[in-house]
């Protein structure tokens, strides 16, 4: 890996080997006739500046005529900027010129640390990588950090992410942290993340090859920050790598189906409907999908009440390699690593018995229950939790229980700093 070593004030737009991207804000779909559709534009995106609107039909993309293919759309979502898209549209039954200007998004910043936007080599493709650190020469201990599921990017030039939050937290406190963008995310190369490459494999290929990057330099420790669905894929990481502890949080036990029905079960009884008959309903339809090998398609070509049930933030394929995931054993291939399970009150997405049942699966892990929800802000119950992520309440701020727990479990396996 090659760090690419910028001052925080200078101009990583320009000087990064691999090019920051520019998005439009749209989003695409087919129709019928195999025309290229305009299925959502972004809020303040380069697309809506340009005038496009929701339901325009592609007819033409710089002079080529338009197809509603993945490989015809995908250079109209992100490209190295600055750069342009010439479109014609036809709405209306009228055609109209749109020209969208991709422009690189602005880079994190942050006075008292260092921010670094580097690239690593992943299956013949580069991954955008973001590092943050304290001020000073080093080494400092450092966090690979395993995201949640979803094909969103990790980048937070706004600071408005509950994550990237407690990653910076941690960087005051003395760490170095690691962020790895997924496959064709933000500035990443690669296959779309949200395709049938998109699987869990790859993915952890991804962070191995992180972590053999930062072993190959001074470092005061390796660990491992597994979030969400990221906790799944803490143990695959770290098998055949020495990192001295790992750290999950909104963790789960057993398979994706489990997961996910009781997911809906919370959420249901928290909207006041019938909580068993709503997982019930979910469960059928999910036992299509991973048990039975469906796809999506085809199970809600079958049970059109399956419609919106079967479909998550990350592939099939990706959901279907963490059903059939045997979590236990996984855990079992890095013995001797200490393990902190975190788990919030305040989670409605995964639940106490999920995280009880992992420490318990665990050799000597330690479970510890914070004042927080999934995302590691301040909300002690899942009834705040949820009014938060609906917009009916302010969201609360940084849980600065799980930064003080993170940081001082990490620091008693970190070797000591040498005296200057």
């Amino acid at each position: 890996m090659r760090w690419l070593l910028l001052p925080l004030i200078s101009s990583l737009l320009c000087l990064a080997e691999l090019p920051r991207l520019g998005a439009s804000g749209l989003v695409f779909t087919g129709n019928e006739k195999g025309e290229l559709v305009v299925a959502q534009v972004r809020r303040g995106s380069a697309a809506e500046l340009a005038g496009v609107r929701q339901g325009d039909i592609v007819a033409e993309a710089d002079g080529v005529a338009a197809r509603a293919t993945p490989e015809f759309a995908r250079p109209l979502l992100r490209r190295p900027a600055p750069s342009e898209a010439v479109l014609t549209l036809r709405r209306d039954s009228q055609l109209h010129r749109a020209v969208v200007r991709f422009a690189a998004p602005p880079a994190e910043a942050q006075a008292d640390l260092v921010i670094e936007y580097g690239e690593i080599q992943v299956d013949g493709h580069r991954r955008r990588t973001l590092r943050t650190a304290p001020l000073g020469p080093g080494p400092f201990p450092v966090i690979l950090f395993l995201p949640g599921s979803g094909c969103g990017t990790q980048e937070s030039a706004s600071g408005s992410s509950s994550v990237v939050q407690l990653l910076y937290a941690l960087s005051r406190k003395g760490f170095a942290t690691l962020r790895v963008e997924k496959t064709g995310v933000g500035d990443s190369e690669g296959p779309p993340c949200y395709s049938d490459q998109g699987g869990m494999a790859q993915e952890v290929r991804g962070y191995q090859a992180a972590l053999a990057g930062l072993a190959a330099k001074p470092h005061r420790g390796l660990f491992l920050l597994g979030h969400s669905a990221g906790s799944t894929l803490a143990p695959l990481v770290a098998e055949g790598h020495t990192v001295q502890a790992i750290a999950v949080s909104g963790a789960m036990s057993g398979t994706f189906l489990d997961y996910a029905a009781g997911m809906r079960y919370r959420e249901a009884g928290l909207a006041g409907r019938d909580p068993k008959a709503s997982a019930a309903e979910h469960r059928a339809c999910l036992e299509r999908l991973l048990r039975e090998k469906q796809t999506p398609a085809q199970v809600e070509a079958a049970h059109p009440n399956c419609k919106g049930k079967v479909r998550f933030d990350s592939p099939h394929v990706f959901t279907a390699d963490w059903h059939a995931l045997d979590l236990v054993a996984a855990w079992r291939r890095v013995p001797r690593t200490p393990v902190l399970v975190l788990h919030g009150q305040g989670d409605f997405v995964t639940s106490e018995a999920l995280s009880r049942n992992l420490a318990k699966s665990i050799a000597g892990a330690r479970l510890r229950i914070l004042p927080m929800d999934h995302g590691f802000r301040a909300h002690a119950t899942a009834r705040e939790a949820l009014d938060a992520e609906q917009g009916k309440a302010q969201p609360k701020p940084l849980a600065r229980e799980a930064v003080e727990e993170i940081a001082k479990f990490f620091g008693k396996f970190a070797t000591p700093a040498k005296p200057a």
